[in-house]
């Protein structure tokens, strides 16, 4: 049977940003290409795009994660185990076909638990999800040692993983973490048919393959891109970018903003942080060599990458795909000066349109930066991002891709 309806699960009815966005986006896509679409979401605000495109959106008014809830035992309990989602996904699919419809799971660890995976299974809907993080494999979900701020090295949720404090908060966070990844892996191996993912790079495909615990098929795609679509690439010239380093990006230990300010600090120049996060005010009063400007909408976040001679991807962990670099470039033909060892080498071609370095070498990307922000080198690397075709960026290219997508996988799930 053909594909007549997509449900889409995610933690945030939100256009706000992450896998949210990603999963907001593709709803309303399918929605506007005439498919029965229901979007299934843990807590709001609801994205005004969604109900104008007429998504049919269910949201459950949830805290966003177990720790925001005020009993800390009850938030915990339903962030293991939250009864309410998978009953009402229960009911959402109970008026479906599952020979008609696909079900896309984009996020759903901080708001509606396994029990959802368990309602997919029990009511046997084909199940693909999308891979916008490593949680499949790891139970902190970044394949990340949180303590020692530096990527993990294990490839599966084994024993000397689970002697490992890696957590955030504290060891027995882990250990609750590793129940609930425990309980998730259960209900994937038995998943009938057998679920499907769809990996979002190369790079993490690659740390993924060799470490999910069950059983799949895979699907590649890259996430669409916003960007001012109906004009070419700008690329204002070399003395029109006042700004000379960028940062874009949350302000947490994990993504190193200040890896970036003692880079801005070596080189010199202007350089500006785009973005918030627990680290803001200390990197502020360390390092006023560096512009501290907030968090910005999407629209003002072009405007700075139009503006900037160089981008500096300091993230200290995989990430999944790295959208900063693909946006820098879509927007402003903006060269990289790139951290190693993580999925943004699947955007940057070393030495053409950006330059790659070790993920250890600080020295190297202080040198980088300062190479690209030199007139010729800068002006030869944006030539080269201006001559790309990125029309698999934008977001007809994403949905006829996601369609295709569900409409192979609902056609082998009886192979299954």
């Amino acid at each position: 049977m053909l594909l007549q309806n997509v449900v889409i699960i995610t933690n945030q009815a939100s256009t706000m940003g992450g896998a949210e966005k990603v999963a907001c986006r593709c709803a309303i896509l399918m929605a506007e290409r005439g498919f029965n679409t229901y979007l299934f979401a843990g807590t709001g605000p609801v994205s005004p795009e969604l109900v104008q495109s007429g998504v049919h959106v269910t949201c459950l008014e949830g805290e966003y994660t177990a720790a925001s809830g005020r009993n800390k035992i009850a938030a915990a309990a339903q962030g293991f185990w939250n009864a309410r989602a998978g009953r009402e996904l229960s009911r959402l699919l109970a008026g479906l076909d599952p020979a008609s419809t696909v079900v896309n799971l984009h996020s759903w660890t901080h708001t509606m638990s396994s029990s959802i995976l368990e309602s997919v299974r029990c009511a046997g809907f084909p199940l693909l999800i999308t891979a916008h993080d490593y949680f499949l494999a790891c139970p902190n979900g970044g394949f990340y040692n949180y303590v020692d701020w530096k990527p993990c090295e294990l490839r599966e949720c084994g024993r000397e993983c689970r002697r490992i404090n890696c957590d955030k908060r504290s060891f027995a966070q882990k250990k609750y973490r590793v129940a609930r990844f425990d309980v998730q892996t259960r209900i994937l191996r038995k998943m009938q048919p057998m679920p499907g993912i769809i990996f979002l790079s190369r790079f993490s495909e690659n740390v993924l393959r060799e470490s999910i615990p069950f059983t799949f098929s895979s699907y590649r795609v890259d996430n669409p891109i916003e960007a001012d679509w109906d004009t070419t690439v700008c690329n204002p010239d070399y003395d029109e970018r006042p700004i000379d380093m960028l940062y874009v990006g949350r302000i947490d230990p994990e993504k190193d903003c200040a890896l970036f300010c003692r880079v801005a600090k070596a080189v010199g120049g202007r350089a500006v942080a785009v973005g918030d996060g627990s680290q803001e005010c200390e990197l502020a009063r360390k390092y006023p060599c560096v512009e501290f400007v907030g968090r910005k909408s999407a629209s003002e976040v072009r405007n700075y990458y139009k503006q900037a001679k160089c981008l500096v991807f300091s993230s200290s962990w995989y990430e999944t795909q790295g959208l900063v670099l693909r946006e820098a470039q879509i927007t402003g033909s903006v060269p990289c000066a790139l951290r190693g060892g993580t999925a943004g080498e699947d955007s940057v071609r070393d030495g053409l349109d950006g330059i790659v370095v070790p993920h250890d070498d600080e020295n190297a990307l202080i040198a980088a930066a300062k190479k690209i922000i030199k007139r010729e080198t800068n002006d030869q690397m944006r030539s080269a991002i201006a001559d790309q075709d990125f029309t698999l960026y934008r977001p007809e290219t994403f949905a006829v891709q996601m369609i295709q997508i569900y409409q192979d996988f609902l056609a082998t799930r009886g192979d299954n």
